[in-house]
């Protein structure tokens, strides 16, 4: 019996001489806890530390600027690139995907900032040199140079005629934001000097599909806005023959050159004669041009009938 005292009692000297090598105080706390048994010392076993489980973290949806721009051949991928049906974006020579509005050959795209894609099949407000625009593009992507026909028969429209500028400028009514929508520009050619084109505000009548003119000569669509003066087509020498197109007087677009109405390429002046009851026209020296640019006249052709305007919808042997 003493002898297995006393083993106890080394057996917890050693057990002390050895906790006091413990320099983790939750190691210590939990080698207090052994219990003594059949003259043996028995520890009891260390709770497992839980590490607690992360969610999984959700993968950020795909744009277009995360798609990798170069190829195999590790060279910069340019030009578009299509995601889907109704989803693409442009490349620059940089490899960088494009935003905002952006003229990409002879056309103009606007690129969503955040996702970059063209915008399809959308109104989009546009800031435009200053001043913001309601634009309209396509189900390709493109602007809707003429978006009269999206607008409809109930759109109404003022005409802005800059004699200075011997040019045309049409905006359709955005609600009470006014005229905000750019429709179309005109290249046209007003009263020279000694017979000026009349100024003011005006309403539109149409006058006839061909009407006489002075000067024994004759116009296509011409469209009344006072008294005398009218919008109509260059000048022909025959009233009916739209192969009698004075060439010298089509030549001067651009130019002021009419005895005081406004003349115009054939599509032109149809679009007025079209459009008269729903347009409002402006008629100033000087009217700003923004956010278009003059557009140029087309070349005058000829066929065995004799000359005509290339833009005449009517004509079949272009």
């Amino acid at each position: 019996m003493k002898i297995h005292t006393i083993a106890v009692l080394l057996g917890l000297t050693a057990a002390t001489t050895c906790l006091s090598g413990f320099t983790s105080q939750n190691a210590r706390a939990e080698f207090q806890k052994s219990s003594i048994s059949g003259g043996s010392i028995t520890t009891a076993t260390p709770k497992p530390t839980v590490t607690p489980t992360k969610k999984p973290t959700a993968s950020p949806v795909p744009t277009a600027t995360a798609t990798p721009n170069s190829n195999k051949n590790n060279t910069v991928k340019t030009g578009w690139v299509r995601v889907s049906s109704t989803k693409k974006y442009y490349l620059s020579k940089k490899g960088k995907a494009l935003t905002g509005y952006r003229k990409i050959g002879s056309s103009y795209y606007y690129f969503d900032k955040k996702t970059t894609y063209a915008v399809c099949k959308k109104w989009k407000y546009v800031t435009l040199k200053g001043k913001k625009y309601k634009l309209y593009f396509g189900k390709n992507g493109k602007q809707v140079q003429d978006p009269s026909k999206i607008l409809g028969k109930s759109a109404r429209y003022q005409i802005n005629v800059s004699l200075k500028d011997n040019m045309i400028t049409i905006f359709a009514k955005n609600g009470n934001k006014g005229y905000t929508i750019p429709v179309k520009a005109m290249i046209c050619s007003v009263g020279k000097p000694g017979h000026l084109s009349r100024t003011g505000t005006y309403s539109l009548t149409r006058a006839g599909r061909w009407h006489p003119l002075r000067y024994n000569s004759n116009g296509q669509y011409a469209t009344r806005y006072s008294g005398p003066y009218l919008f109509h087509s260059v000048t022909y020498d025959k009233l009916g023959d739209k192969y009698s197109l004075q060439k010298k007087e089509f030549n001067k677009l651009g130019k002021a050159a009419s005895h005081g109405c406004i003349r115009l390429q054939v599509k032109d002046a149809k679009w007025i004669y079209d459009h008269a009851y729903q347009c409002t026209a402006v008629i100033k020296t000087k009217i700003s041009m923004k956010p278009f640019t003059k557009p140029k006249a087309a070349k005058v052709k000829k066929s065995t009938k004799g000359y005509y305007d290339p833009t005449d919808p009517t004509i079949a042997d272009k």
